[in-house]
């Protein structure tokens, strides 16, 4: 009794680490996007409070794919913050209005990051950044959630009079694009750090990375710090690059880069610097969002095609070193037994028993097995029936064997049967059962009787002679039964 109320204690310890180790992460989660929010709301044009990229939702996206529904507590917890936060700057609005808001906008929010999930859930047994399909239906569901989040704050923010119904198409696009932009850059780099162990750094790259980098920079100071009209082609120089960096670098850094130059481009846009800033207002957030969402969409694509094809040459290498491992024993297994019988050839057997020889104490015999009256066979029924006769005899003999045994294709219509540790009077009466089988079972062939025998000599290797020796004694014996009428086995 007292063990029981011992272990149900410790079960309730344990169950409530677990809750409190929950709480503890989703409370992390929500002060993260919390965080992020004020960090995103650096990114806004002058004179507005818009801005091209929201990397809290990319924040909860990617967390709730890598570690499940049970963190959006965490989502809806820093939603509430980052809106509340936001709102409470507007002196228009009442205090209660500013909580129901929060709270309506943070459903919203939380709503997109599950929406996610649910629909990636039946892809959580794949890495999903090997895969174009399921990448390409995560790019549209990312859209779609950022869709579905826009509308519904945009609706709550015209609905209680805080954005006139002018700026509602403009809300609504900054912030449809803004999810979206934010969960591709930020929940690919969160997924393949937590799903793969492919992020760490290797040195052998180093020299390619600092180019890369370098060439980045030097792209941005063309673009941005040169005035010239020539400057407004210069984005397309970012696609090379990039196209680099997803050919050599592996996922995690590839999601770096991209991020990296995204942040780049805002950074110098929003201080009124290179192509985009020229547009002005909504028209340059329009044009960044337009830019860094085809980049990054397919620049993703992309790598996840060079992935795909990266892992089907692995396959394919793996299936061509799988046959020609095949092949190489199918040839070894050819090299060692005789193609009519399948039984060992003389070399297989050669070796077999110069390895046993090197074996302390080895104890074996050996008997040689000839068919009687073979040419006569093959001239009454033919070569085909004496092939027949040869593969049947192999089989009666083999099936008599034990797992040690084995029985060799010597020559012609000769067989060598190797009794490793096993006693004369054992290896004799496998013999006498070999011919009495033949006997009372012959061959059928075409509705052909066909009678066998088979006359054996028999010994038993003697520690210290030579192998030869042995072999002479089985031939001394099977000539002796030859002599006293065939079909029996005479041991020497």
């Amino acid at each position: 009794m007292r063990i029981d109320i011992y272990y149900d204690k410790q079960s309730r310890n344990s169950n409530l680490c677990k809750i409190l180790h929950l709480i503890t992460l989703n409370l992390f989660l929500g002060i993260s996007y919390f965080l992020f929010s004020k960090w995103s709301l650096l990114f806004h044009f002058p004179g507005s409070n818009v801005t091209p990229l929201w990397l809290p939702s990319g924040l909860s996206v990617g967390f709730i794919l890598v570690f499940g529904k049970r963190f959006l507590p965490g989502v809806f917890l820093g939603a509430y913050l980052a809106n509340y936060y936001h709102l409470s700057s507007n002196q228009l609005i009442g205090f209660r209005y500013i909580l129901y808001i929060s709270f309506l906008t943070s459903l919203g929010n939380t709503f997109q990051s599950y929406l996610v999930f649910i629909v990636m859930e039946r892809y959580s047994k794949l890495n999903w950044m090997f895969h174009l399909k399921v990448v390409l239906i995560f790019l549209m569901i990312a859209f779609l959630s950022g869709l579905i989040a826009g509308l519904n704050g945009t609706f709550l923010l015209y609905h209680y009079h805080i954005i006139p119904i002018e700026k509602i198409a403009i809300v609504l696009y900054s912030w449809c694009m803004g999810d979206f932009v934010g969960i591709i850059l930020i929940s690919p780099i969160l997924y393949s750090y937590f799903r793969r162990e492919d992020f760490q750094f290797q040195k052998k790259y180093s020299f390619e990375y600092l180019i890369s980098i370098l060439s980045l920079l030097l792209i941005v100071f063309f673009i941005f710090r040169i005035e010239s009209e020539a400057s407004k082609i210069f984005p397309f120089l970012f696609f090379p690059i990039t196209l680099w960096v997803a050919f050599r670098s592996r996922q995690f850094y590839f999601h770096i880069f991209i991020l990296l130059l995204s942040g780049i481009v805002l950074y110098e846009s929003i201080n009124q610097r290179g192509p985009f800033a020229m547009l002005g207002g909504f028209h340059s957030i329009l044009c960044i969002n337009g830019f860094i969402t085809i980049l990054s969409s397919t620049m993703l694509i992309i790598k996840v095609v060079l992935n795909e094809r990266e892992i089907s040459c692995f396959h394919d290498r793996e299936d061509a070193y799988n046959k020609i491992q095949s092949l190489l024993l199918k040839l070894k297994e050819e090299a060692r037994t005789d193609y009519l019988t399948g039984a060992l050839n003389r070399r297989a057997l050669d070796e077999l028993i110069i390895n046993d020889l090197k074996k302390p104490n080895i104890r074996f015999c050996i008997a040689i097995v000839d068919i009687d009256n073979f040419k006569q066979i093959n001239d009454i029924y033919g070569h085909l029936i004496g092939d027949e006769i040869l593969k049947y005899i192999t089989q009666m003999i083999d099936q008599n064997l034990d797992k040690e045994h084995s029985i060799c294709r010597w020559g012609g219509d000769e067989y060598l049967v190797y009794f490793k540790n096993s006693s004369l009077e054992n290896s004799e009466n496998i013999m006498n059962t070999v011919i009495t089988t033949l006997v009372e079972n012959p061959l059928v062939f075409n509705d052909k009787t066909i009678p066998a025998k088979i006359s054996i000599g028999l010994t038993e290797y003697r520690e210290g002679e030579m192998i030869e020796e042995c072999f002479k004694r089985c031939d001394e014996g099977l000539y002796k039964a030859k002599l006293l009428g065939k079909g029996r086995v005479i041991v020497l």
